[in-house]
């Protein structure tokens, strides 16, 4: 029998510039928590930046601070189903707008080098990335626990 998978520490950025960004956030963070093997332990205030690419609505950006025993690649693809659920369509380009955009931007102390997975995320230093990271790095928090019904 297989015993319980250790947590992790991992971060997650959120992006938006389209619609209702902070109900989206509010939405996203919602469906985060359905997942039992992930929690929620730090958000960072929104901040809204100026867009990098076309001329596009400002952004809000954030930072959330999790505990999760997935798997690096499973998480990624749970905030890949929460950014469809959420009303993202993947068009525009790589600095469109978009309704909402998820990235995993740390996991633990892991480093991975895919083509479709990068950890260390290689945004990670954009100050519309770093400066809501700041914010919820250091936040100290109860250790990880299993939600009720987790897997």
């Amino acid at each position: 029998m297989e015993g319980p998978k250790r947590c992790v520490t991992a971060f997650v950025a959120l992006g938006s510039n389209l619609g209702p960004r902070g109900a989206i956030f509010e939405r996203a963070l919602i469906l985060l928590e359905r997942e039992p093997r992930l929690r929620v332990v730090a958000r960072s205030r929104w901040h809204e930046t100026r867009p990098n690419g076309p001329r596009q609505p400002r952004f809000l950006n954030g930072v959330l601070r999790v505990e999760t025993s997935l798997a690096p690649e499973v998480m990624l693809a749970w905030l890949h189903a929460i950014e469809r659920a959420c009303g993202r369509l993947h068009r525009g380009g790589r600095w469109g707008p978009r309704v909402l955009d998820l990235d995993l931007i740390g996991y633990g102390s892991r480093r991975i080098f895919r083509p479709r997975l990068r950890l260390p995320h290689p945004g990670w230093r954009r100050s519309f990335v770093r400066a809501p990271l700041e914010e919820v790095r250091g936040v100290a928090v109860m250790p990880c626990e299993a939600k009720r019904g987790s897997r």
